[in-house]
């Protein structure tokens, strides 16, 4: 009798949780020909945290529209950060609001769920403000900072790292753009140079698809 209790009880809490573990893969990781599967395709191809392609990263502009990928970005199931600096600084003790909130808001990377299957995106950004070798220098230093503290200082357990960053050319946000994304104004000082002098970090779940 005993016996054939644990064995119903075995086959119920199979049919329970077994289609919820199902359910709990993000939505995200079904769409596989999705806009943000597209983009993020295209960034993992063209970067690394050595060298970035940018003929390829121009692809996001032309390839998919703009406002399909804004509102990709926006998915509940990509954990994302934004880290903005002032104009001309990209080391870790300039970060606008490192202490007060950004750090922590980094830290809290370490919880996502499903992290050794994810792939973290880290990209850099400048504003239009300079010429366009010094913005691409500044774009890479910025990420190449945030990354720096993601992979030594937190020692993040997920599948890769990919970082890349952008020349002012590349996929300008405007308030708009940041309102879409849910980015308070202040912590860009409802500014739009500074609100493209950033790093905008995006856990992705589904690294199996890339």
């Amino acid at each position: 009798m005993r016996k054939a209790t644990l064995i119903s009880l075995a086959l119920l809490l199979s049919a329970n949780y077994g289609p919820l573990a199902a359910a709990q893969r993000p939505r995200i990781c079904e769409d596989k020909n999705g806009a943000l599967i597209q983009a993020i395709r295209i960034i993992d191809r063209a970067c690394n945290d050595i060298d970035c392609n940018f003929s390829t990263l121009r692809e996001l502009n032309f390839r998919i529209e703009k406002e399909a990928l804004l509102a990709a970005f926006r998915n509940p199931d990509l954990q994302s950060v934004h880290i903005f600096f002032p104009v001309s600084k990209s080391d870790e003790t300039d970060i606008l609001d490192w202490n007060a909130s950004k750090r922590s808001q980094l830290n809290s990377i370490k919880y996502a769920a499903g992290l050794e299957d994810s792939v973290i995106f880290v990209l850099g950004r400048a504003s239009a403000i300079g010429d366009i070798d010094t913005n691409i220098r500044l774009s890479r230093a910025r990420m190449q900072t945030v990354m720096r503290y993601l992979k030594y200082d937190l020692h993040l357990n997920c599948r890769g790292f990919r970082g890349g960053w952008f020349g002012r050319e590349i996929l300008q946000l405007t308030k708009s753009d940041a309102a879409m994304l849910q980015i308070d104004s202040q912590d860009f000082r409802d500014d739009e140079d500074i609100l493209n002098q950033s790093v905008h970090i995006f856990v992705f779940p589904c690294g199996g698809l890339l």
